[in-house]
């Protein structure tokens, strides 16, 4: 399946026709008087002060939405919809990444949108997306029905990875760790090719990644436990615990927390998971991330350290996480 963004006049006859089978749908939906905020006008997407947007799934037009300049600061999402046909494809996913590049295009800062409390899977769609629920805004004040969201398009969110992320995330990493090429010379360029395949290898569902301003700034691992990973030495490993890997933040994005917003992300899921506790390995070279882990609760777990080269000793750390459910 191939999904594609375009912006589209608001008045053509494919835009018309996909607004009016949303209105239909939410009709229905909603019944009760005063329910429905079907409003937009065009000149509220024309350039500079908006967007009217189409997704195109293998040719079809499927699904649309648009984006509306509040003030200086703020804009809002409007008009969002999938047909029924194309639901559960990542159609609306694409179209909410689409309306999120429009809105940093137009210089704001916050991204809001209404929708409503009978929409389950749209609330799903935009929590998962970073929004977050606030008070009732503008013409919503009064609809009891409404639920307002908002998201900090200047914030990092984590996410889990997507396959169409893979060339960003060896970027990032290659970046983050190109520093301690100086510091093992002799064992830099297996350590590069490393990395290259561990990332070639993974599955986007162990893998998160931070976005900052739509752009991927941070990234990590996260193994489950059962996971069989490969040693140094080329012997299988089974993962009993759920393990952290390759944490990596880019360098121009230092210093605004990436590296930690990524780790407790990582904490949350193990937890989720059930899993008593959650392990990492490092080395001394690594003495910012080191100090990271540690101001996370990680302590030293000896038991786990490997040593892949004569004279190369990686620690291992464990977070206890108590027991499931605690």
């Amino acid at each position: 399946m191939t999904v594609s963004v375009r912006r589209e006049p608001l008045s053509s006859p494919i835009a018309r026709a996909l607004v009016s089978a949303l209105d239909d749908e939410l009709s229905r939906q909603y019944p009760e008087p005063g329910a429905t905020h079907f409003r937009l006008d065009a000149e509220e997407v024309s350039d500079g002060h908006g967007a009217f947007v189409i997704a195109w799934v293998d040719g079809s037009p499927l699904g649309c939405g648009a984006v509306r300049r509040l003030d200086a600061t703020r804009a809002e999402l409007k008009r969002m919809y999938v047909a029924p046909a194309a639901r559960g494809r990542g159609v609306g996913r694409a179209l909410l990444e689409a309306l999120e590049r429009e809105a940093r295009r137009l210089g704001v800062r916050q991204l809001l949108l209404e929708t409503g409390v009978r929409q389950r899977a749209a609330l799903v769609l935009y929590e998962r997306a970073g929004f977050v629920v606030v008070p009732a805004f503008g013409e919503y004040r009064d609809s009891p029905l409404s639920v307002c969201m908002a998201k900090d398009l200047t914030a990092v969110h984590v996410r889990g990875a997507r396959a169409g992320d893979r060339a960003a995330i060896e970027a990032v990493t290659l970046a983050a760790y190109q520093e301690y090429a100086a510091q093992m010379p002799e064992h830099w360029e297996r350590y590069r090719q490393n990395i290259v395949s561990t990332l070639g290898s993974v599955e986007p569902r162990d893998q998160l990644v931070a976005e900052r301003d739509g752009e991927i700034v941070g990234c990590v691992l996260l193994h489950p436990a059962g996971s069989t990973l490969i040693g140094a030495r080329g012997e299988p490993i089974t993962l009993s615990l759920p393990e952290v890997r390759l944490l990596a933040v880019a360098p121009a994005a230092r210093g605004l927390g990436i590296g930690r917003a990524l780790m407790r992300e990582c904490i949350r899921r193990a937890r989720q998971a059930g899993a008593r506790a959650l392990t990492l390995h490092t080395t001394d070279m690594m003495r910012v991330a080191m100090r990271l882990y540690e101001g996370m609760g990680f302590a030293r777990a000896p038991e786990l350290d490997l040593s892949p080269l004569p004279g190369v000793l990686i620690k291992g750390f464990r977070l206890d996480l108590g027991p499931p459910g605690a």
